[in-house]
């Protein structure tokens, strides 16, 4: 239970620090230069790192559908949900998990 409280705290930190400079691609790039410091190496992508990317391309393929709304074209099945958020105003978090209580 205390990973998952100090994992929260982490993410609330990045996103303060985030939203204080401004520019996410600026704030991208100096998170991926830190991670990458040291010695050359193979390591899994960190928690960050990884979010960084499911936004890179969840964003490209809500380019892709509204390119396929704008030429009138149909919305595959598997892109209706994510149409659908971005619809809605899009304020779903990426890669946070909804509870139900």
């Amino acid at each position: 239970m205390r990973l998952e409280e100090d994992l929260k705290m982490m993410d609330i930190a990045v996103n303060a620090l985030r939203r204080q400079i401004g520019d996410e691609d600026k704030c991208n790039l100096a998170i991926k230069r830190e991670l990458e410091k040291g010695p050359a190496r193979v390591r899994v992508l960190s928690r960050e790192e990884l979010k960084i990317e499911i936004k890179k391309y969840k964003n490209m393929s809500l380019k892709i559908i509204k390119e396929f709304q704008r030429t009138g074209g149909k919305v595959p099945a598997y892109a209706q949900k994510l149409a659908k958020e971005d619809a809605d105003g899009g304020n779903s978090q990426v890669g946070l998990k909804v509870e139900k209580s």
